[in-house]
């Protein structure tokens, strides 16, 4: 951890006025760089292991079709996002596997939560509440869906979906609220 994350990690702790320093830290451009460095860290540990099957975890199609991802409204990207998100974090959760890529899964689990809490960050800020009254993560999942008994597959899919669709979700939830 560098020196620059543990003063920023300082700071949190000890600042007064935590809710105005998280708002900021939740608008800035940088946040999303975090949790993709993570991730690349905890695919790079999951190549080295002896290992990486998985009993079979379904997992969501993460592709984007950028004309269609336009046409949807920002409570319909949100809920598709989230969705993707829940099922990543569920086949974390079931896919029993040798210690070491169980480990990173566990660590990938842990950053899928911490996305997730990000994108409800900007939902509760939402001052008009438009966001949060038509967000609901779906029970019945309208995205193609399909499976895996590689660890390391589950880790590409969510790199994919962070940079693809989380990134193009964050970057119109700051635009409303950001400002």
């Amino acid at each position: 951890m560098d020196v620059n994350r543990i003063y920023l990690l300082i700071i949190l702790v000890l600042s007064p006025n935590v809710s105005r320093m998280s708002h900021s830290i939740k608008c800035h451009r940088r946040s999303l760089e975090l949790f993709v460095k993570r991730t690349l860290d905890t695919k790079r540990i999951a190549e080295q292991c002896t290992s990486s099957n998985v009993t079979s975890v379904t997992l969501p199609n993460v592709e984007i079709r950028v004309a269609v991802w336009r046409n949807m409204t920002v409570p319909q990207q949100t809920d598709e996002v989230l969705s993707q998100l829940h099922l990543l974090s569920n086949a974390t959760q079931e896919a029993n596997a040798s210690d070491c890529i169980s480990f990173q899964l566990q660590k990938l689990n842990s950053n899928i939560k911490q996305i997730t809490g990000l994108i409800y960050k900007f939902l509760k800020t939402d001052k008009n509440n438009t966001l949060l009254q038509d967000v609901s993560v779906s029970q019945v999942l309208s995205f193609l869906t399909n499976t895996t008994t590689d660890g390391t597959d589950i880790i590409r899919r969510y790199l994919k979906l962070l940079h693809g669709k989380v990134t193009l979700l964050l970057q119109s939830l700051r635009r409303m609220s950001c400002r």
